[in-house]
């Protein structure tokens, strides 16, 4: 990506402002309204992040406090990651196990999970990561105020002042049915949950909007919305939920808040009314004539015995006041409330006075208190407070601002009708709405005056894939000992394990490429033995390689190469018998060829010698050598260009060195490699070759091409690529054409009859080529993987099937077969050359 320099950050922030504001003057339904309100879009604010905790002292809005431990179990498949520690840091992606107990516990100023299997630090913010979608996967949770609570989603826990903090985050539906039964009840009926469902997830979902880029959307408990986690057994709770999923509120086109309440008196509150609030258009002071379970209830304060909480309530409230008079607060005494005095708000106009809601109280006191000039007398005086709205019912400890006084001369009398703030939808009242045959969005028309539902469109659940062969915990128990000894490779950097499990401590380093003795197995681990017994322990099986063992007596090690031209039978005897078929093997498909046997030819086929009818073959004329592991056993053997001593010298392998060498016929003093990208050679008498087969390699030709060339001027054909010293055997004229099969120096080798012949290639210029394919053809089945990692097998390609080889990384080939693009081990594949098509190029 390309960075601004300083001027074009200031422009494109100037360009940036004047598109918002033409976008707003442009918006025919923005409001005004602050967070209660947005404007809707298509981001997708499906995950709600919940805190379950609360560091502060002065509050308590996560239900579980300020813990330094948290137990939990674990069902489904979940990981940990984010680990940082330095001595477990590449456990990231650790699985839990299904159906664990484990404990997070704060130890060193870091997270720690423990288990039966030990201790093992994570670091300072980690995620338990769920790696499966739906309502049947959780960790339960030991709530200390909720009890266990199964906690659908990832849990994220870091530190915060010393203690664990915990955020779960989960799908918003998924998070509403643990909200819905506590906010109502699951003995309600279907219709009132259903209510319930649309406001709790309009709530949230504002506040989620509003939330982004904070740590958490909000907390579990009663300060946003009562969240205990999923129960299955609440039926009517999660059906409400599915039956509205993703619905939400929204007014002129806009989403909203919803707020609701225990029940509203009968008379319902603007949210102007009950918070002083900008008034929000869907929300109206409206006579409820179904809210009628609160009414009339009185509670009495004596005017003279003060106590218990109302008494610190007040002393709260006069405390500015007595001090600001010059009294010292530390000795006031409340002689008596003397008056309450009441006014309401002006609407519903049909409403008598009283019937309303009340905007504010004055309360009168008599008081006792020294002065600060350090007198020692007691004098008493007079004051007022004054509040208004929510705070006005909080003073008296009442359960609604729809009240009425009395005074009784020794006491005062609180009328109370309603629980609660009266602001939008009353769970009473619509339990009555729902008696009387509302529909769950009638009830909601009433309660949020002109609004609409709205069905979201977003993303449901978006998981990881489950990570392979990571546990935190042992695998020992089923790793059972092998019947032989088998050497093996290991195939990239990893490490030895003292157990079965990415939790237990790491013996040694391995390094790719490292021969180890495998002598027990398990579904995702090998025991191993590294050297000769130096280190024993557990190695995951996707870093080990083991070489399939093929027992050849005789084995020349160089064979012929055929193409099948039918489908062919593969045969365990050279013999025509229906009985002796093994497999079959279709046309085109490459074949190695040991020996001929009378109308057959042996050929090497599924880790052993079968037979094929000769008629069914045809002889490509390229040979394919036998791959043998080697050791290298004298000091700096050399490499040589060709298999003469007289060559160039190429290069040298040390003492101890391990190769892989072909081309080992009884006859020949000299052996070929592979080194540094060239095929070079090596005298048989400095090497331990092993008589077992790695697989088998058909050699590249140096310079091979398929070239059609046309002569550009009369020239002479040579029997030697050096032309100065060759025999010249013929002529070509301007314009013959000819084929080229090699480059040798300036020169093209060419095909001239029967005789091997060249041209100079001054002569002559490319014009026609042949597209040659590269085809490897497996020698056993091998499996296919989708990516080069190569953890998950995806297919086979059977043996005798071909495909076309596209690209090599190390000893990886990358194949295109079936129309896909796939990684396999290139060990059992056999590599030849297959014409495609040809075309002009002049």
């Amino acid at each position: 990506m390309k960075r601004l320099n300083r001027k074009q950050k200031a422009l494109a922030t100037f360009l940036c402002g004047v598109m918002l504001l033409a976008s707003l003057f442009a918006a025919d339904n923005i409001w005004s309204w602050g967070l209660f309100s947005v404007k809707a879009a298509a981001k997708d604010y499906s995950q709600a992040r919940v805190k379950l905790t609360d560091t502060s002292p002065s509050t308590t809005y996560g239900s579980m406090g300020a813990p330094t431990s948290v137990s939990f179990t674990v069902k489904g498949e979940y990981s940990i990651t984010g680990i940082t520690d330095s001595n477990y840091s590449f456990r990231n992606g650790v699985l839990l196990k299904n159906g664990g107990s484990y404990k997070l516990v704060m130890t060193e100023g870091v997270i720690a999970i423990q288990s039966d299997e030990g201790t093992f630090k994570l670091g300072t913010d980690v995620t338990l990561y769920s790696h499966l979608a739906g309502r049947d996967y959780y960790l339960t949770v030991s709530n200390p105020t909720y009890g266990n609570c199964n906690y659908i989603g990832n849990m994220r826990a870091y530190v915060e002042g010393g203690t664990i903090a915990l955020i779960n985050t989960l799908h918003l539906d998924d998070y509403l049915c643990g909200v819905i039964a506590y906010e109502m009840s699951n003995g309600q009926q279907v219709e009132s949950l259903k209510v319930q469902a649309v406001c709790a997830r309009s709530y949230a979902y504002n506040l989620i909007r509003s939330r982004q880029g904070q740590s958490y959307d909000f907390y579990d408990t009663t300060y946003n919305q009562v969240y205990k986690g999923y129960r299955e057994n609440y039926g009517r709770c999660i059906k409400a939920v599915d039956e509205t999923a993703y619905q939400v509120l929204t007014y002129d086109g806009s989403y909203i808040s919803t707020y609701y309440s225990s029940s509203n008196g009968g008379l319902t509150a603007h949210n102007g009314n009950a918070w002083g609030s900008t008034k929000l258009p869907w929300l109206n002071a409206n006579v409820d004539e179904y809210d009628k379970v609160y009414q009339d209830r009185v509670t009495t304060i004596s005017q003279t015995s003060i106590s218990g909480a109302f008494l610190n309530r007040c002393k709260s409230a006069l405390q500015s006041g007595v001090e600001g008079a010059g009294y010292d607060f530390g000795t006031l005494q409340i002689v008596s409330m003397d008056s309450v005095v009441v006014t309401y708000f002006g609407e519903p106009v049909q409403l008598a006075e009283d019937e309303r809601r009340v905007y504010s109280a004055t309360v009168s006191f008599t008081l006792k208190a020294k002065r600060t000039d350090g007198s020692q007398e007691y004098e008493t005086f007079t004051q007022s407070i004054v509040k208004y709205r929510e705070n006005a019912r909080t003073l008296f400890g009442i359960s609604s601002t729809k009240f009425k006084v009395i005074d009784n001369g020794s006491s005062f009398s609180f009328v109370v009708d309603g629980n609660g703030h009266g602001v939008g939808m009353s769970q009473n009242g619509t339990y009555a709405r729902v008696a009387a045959g509302q529909t769950y969005s009638e009830i909601l028309q009433f309660y949020f005056n002109k609004t609409a539902i709205k069905t979201l469109n977003y993303e449901t659940y978006i998981y990881q894939p489950t990570p392979t062969s990571e546990y935190l915990y042992s695998q020992t128990s089923g790793i059972n000992d092998l019947e032989t000894l088998k050497v093996a490779v290991v195939t990239g950097d990893t490490h030895l394990y003292a157990q079965a499990g990415a939790i237990y401590d790491r013996v040694v380093a391995l390094a790719k490429d490292a021969r180890v003795t495998v002598v027990a197995a398990g579904q995702d681990w090998y025991k191993v033995i590294v050297g000769d017994d130096e280190y024993t322990g557990f190695v995951q099986k996707k870093y080990i390689s083991i070489p399939e063992e093929v027992v050849i007596e005789n084995v020349p090690g160089v064979y012929d190469l055929g193409m099948t031209n039918k489908e062919v039978s593969i045969r365990n005897a050279p013999a025509f018998d229906d009985s002796n078929i093994v497999a079959t093997m279709p046309a085109d498909s490459q074949v190695i060829i040991a020996t001929a046997e009378d109308a057959f030819y042996k050929i090497a086929y599924m880790n052993g010698f079968y037979y094929v009818a000769q008629t069914e073959v045809d002889l490509t004329g390229l040979k394919s050598y036998a791959i043998f592991e080697s050791e290298v056993l004298d000091y700096r053997v050399p490499l040589y260009e060709s298999a003469d001593v007289n060559s160039q010298k190429v290069g040298f392998l040390n003492y101890g060195t391990f190769i892989t060498v072909f081309d080992v016929s009884d006859d020949r003093d000299f052996v070929q490699c592979m080194h540094d990208g060239k095929y070079v050679y090596l005298l048989k008498d400095g090497l331990d070759i092993s008589m077992n087969i790695l697989g088998y390699i058909v050699p590249e030709k140096l310079n091979f091409i398929s070239l059609n060339v046309k002569i550009t001027s009369d020239t002479s054909v040579f029997s030697s690529s050096n032309l100065a010293d060759g025999t010249q055997i013929a002529q070509l004229v301007a314009g013959d054409i000819v084929k080229a099969t090699q480059i040798v120096g300036n020169a093209y080798k060419i095909v001239y009859g029967d005789a091997q012949a060249y041209i100079s290639m001054d002569a002559a210029k490319e014009h026609s080529k042949t597209v040659v394919m590269t085809v490897a053809t497996a020698v056993v089945d091998n499996l296919l993987y989708s990516s080069i990692d190569m953890e998950r097998s995806t297919g086979v390609l059977p043996e005798g099937e071909t495909a076309e080889l596209i690209g090599e990384s190390g000893d990886i080939a990358i194949l295109r077969y079936n129309s896909g693009i796939y990684y396999t081990t290139s060990a059992d594949l056999v590599m030849s050359y297959k014409e495609i098509y040809t075309f002009i190029l002049d």
